[in-house]
This record gives C-alpha cells, sequence and structure tokens, in this order.
C-alpha cells in the first residue's frame, strides 16, 4: 500500500476569509477557521511552499508539500494572510482579476453577487424579462454570453441598484489597493492571473481567451505589480486544450490550474494543475483534503 503515500503538492484555495462575509462573495471562512486548517496541517507535517517553487519542481522542496492561493484579490484578506504569513510561513498566491486591480471596476459575477444580494427576487425577474426575454435572474449566469456579460449587468445594475458602481468601489473598495498588495509581495506572497474580467473560458474562443489573458498581464504591468505566468481558471472551468496549448505559448504561462483533481495531478511536469477548495464545513475539508485524494489513488490502483 505504499502507493497510498506518496503525496503530489495540494493546492487549496478560497476567496474570502473574515467574519462577516461581504455582499459581494457570500462565501467563505473565518480567521479562526483558516488559522485551524493552517495549524492542523502544520502539525500533520505539510510543508507551506510557493506555487511557483512547486510548478518548477524546485530543488529541494520537501514531499508533503501545500500551497495557498486566493482569487479574485479581496481586501478582507488582508490581515489575515499577514498573519499567516509570519506564524506559518504561509507564501500564498493571489490571482488577480485585471480590470478590478486598486479598486478601479468590478467584474460581472461581482455584479451579479451584489445585485442579487440588494434587489428582491420580484424586481430582479421582472427587469431579466425586459431587457432579455428571458424568464428570470436564476438562470442568467449560465446562460448569458461572455461577449455580452459586462453590457447586460451593467443595464441590470442601472435599472435596480439604489448606488452607482463607483459610489461602492469608492466606498467599501472591496479588492486590495496596490500598496496592500506591495506589502503582501514584500512579505513573500506571490501575484499570479486570474483573466481580466473573469468570464468562462470553457466559453471562450481562441482569440478571447487570450485577449483575456494578455489584458490581465498588461493591468498588472501598468501597475508595476510583480507577478508570475501563473493562471487560475475563473470558476475552475478550463478552456478546451487546443484553447489551453494556445493560451500557454501565446502568454508564455508555466501552468494553468483548474478545480478537477484526480489521482496522479500536481506532479512534474505537468501544464495543468488543479486545486481544491476547503472553504466548507469541517466535516466536507476533510474528505476533501484527506479522504477524496486517497480514495482515487485507490481506485487508479484498482482500475491498472
Amino acid at each position: 500500500m505504499n502507493f497510498m503515500f506518496k503525496y503530489s503538492t495540494r493546492v487549496l484555495y478560497y476567496h474570502v476569509i473574515a467574519d462577516d462575509l461581504p455582499a459581494i462573495y457570500c462565501q467563505g471562512i473565518t480567521p479562526r477557521s483558516f488559522e485551524r486548517q493552517l495549524a492542523l496541517l502544520w502539525r500533520l507535517g505539510w510543508n507551506f511552499v510557493s506555487l511557483s517553487d512547486a510548478v518548477r519542481g524546485t530543488a529541494g522542496l520537501p514531499p508533503k508539500r501545500v500551497c495557498l492561493t486566493l482569487d479574485d484579490g479581496f481586501a478582507c484578506n488582508f490581515d489575515p494572510l499577514l498573519k499567516a504569513i509570519r506564524k506559518y510561513g504561509v507564501k500564498p498566491t493571489l490571482f488577480l482579476v485585471g480590470k478590478c486591480l486598486d479598486n478601479r471596476a468590478l467584474a460581472w459575477n461581482h455584479k451579479l453577487q451584489l445585485i442579487n444580494y440588494h434587489v428582491p427576487p420580484s424586481v430582479l425577474d421582472d427587469q431579466v424579462r425586459q431587457l432579455t426575454g428571458e424568464v428570470g435572474f436564476a438562470g442568467l449566469f449560465r446562460w448569458l454570453k461572455m461577449q455580452d456579460k459586462d453590457t447586460l449587468c451593467d443595464s441590470l445594475w442601472d435599472a435596480t441598484m439604489p448606488f452607482t458602481q463607483a459610489e461602492y468601489l469608492s466606498q467599501r473598495k472591496p479588492f486590495f489597493s496596490l500598496s496592500e498588495l506591495k506589502t503582501l509581495v514584500a512579505q513573500g506572497a506571490e501575484l499570479a492571473l486570474h483573466s481580466h474580467s473573469h468570464p468562462d473560458f470553457s466559453r471562450l474562443t481562441p482569440e478571447e481567451a487570450i485577449g483575456e489573458l494578455e489584458a490581465n498581464q498588461a493591468a498588472l504591468e501598468e501597475a508595476r505589480l510583480p507577478y508570475r505566468k501563473l493562471f487560475a481558471y475563473p470558476y475552475g472551468r478550463v478552456a478546451t486544450p487546443q484553447t489551453e496549448e494556445t493560451l500557454r505559448e501565446q502568454c508564455q504561462l508555466e501552468a494553468c490550474l483548474g478545480t478537477r483533481f484526480v489521482s496522479g495531478d500536481n506532479l512534474n511536469p505537468q501544464a495543468r494543475w488543479q486545486r481544491q477548495n476547503l472553504e466548507h464545513a469541517v466535516g466536507r475539508n476533510y474528505l476533501e483534503f484527506f479522504l477524496y485524494p486517497h480514495a482515487r489513488k485507490l481506485k487508479d490502483r484498482l482500475l491498472r
């Protein structure tokens, strides 16, 4: 049974670490639960390494490796991340949305989250019918064409919300400021790519996908922020193999990260890496991190 104890790098991902979950993203984990996870991993002998070192297969890495990543760049994560870096030596990777840098704009999924939080369902359904002719708000995320996403979300916002997007951004400042990002980088965090407007890459043409990554890179470069050419798919929904290969070549990506995670993933050399979400209740997190990976290894072993 030795195969059960051959470790691949675990890559964990989070969105929000906060006691009070913000309206812009209503799923997450409390700082207390986050620290408990880190402390447990530490006691069990897992070593926190940077994602770029793991992807490159840097010499001297420990056998039990775990990388921490966070998506979208929410400002509420600043203090918990600093504490984790200083206490546990965590080297987090922050996957940033280009248009949201320094609170310049909201991505379409953030707009929908906020609209859904502030506007009664009956009003939303009526407005969606008026704008699109579709039945209502519930299925909007799934059928909305990616090229129409920002225009439609802006129209829905203007028709329903009690404040403008600019007012929300200036008053709430939901995303990291440039100074906060530079502070985190100075403490050991890495910045990486999460697209420019947070589309579903499984629904993009190769040209659209390349445009998203190039705009993401341009935004980081314009802000003079150092970044790694690591890319995490929004929603974990991967592009077609042909599009992903084009993306890696055109944008010179070190790796693309999804959320499939089966036996054999995250072992060098690999161009596609996988991540596990640990923003669940304790029991679900235990299944995700401990039981499921061993079950996958056992299943693969039995099928060979």
